[in-house]
């Protein structure tokens, strides 16, 4: 039997603390589609996957 973990969630201070980006760029990013959007999760709670983060990171590392 595979061993599938579920996607972790991350929200937006983590998002901030691994990208090193305050609130705003992440907002900038995000509206110029230059980063993954976020998962709306209720009402102003935005998440998004760990895994598409870490890719958007080594993606920046040119």
């Amino acid at each position: 039997m595979e061993n599938k973990t579920k996607p972790k969630l991350i929200r937006t201070r983590e998002v901030m603390e691994l990208t090193t980006l305050k609130r705003s760029t992440i907002s900038k990013l995000i509206k110029d589609g230059n980063i993954v959007p976020p998962i709306k999760l209720l009402g102003r709670i935005n998440a998004w996957y760990e895994e598409d983060i870490l890719n958007w990171i080594k993606s920046q590392q040119v």
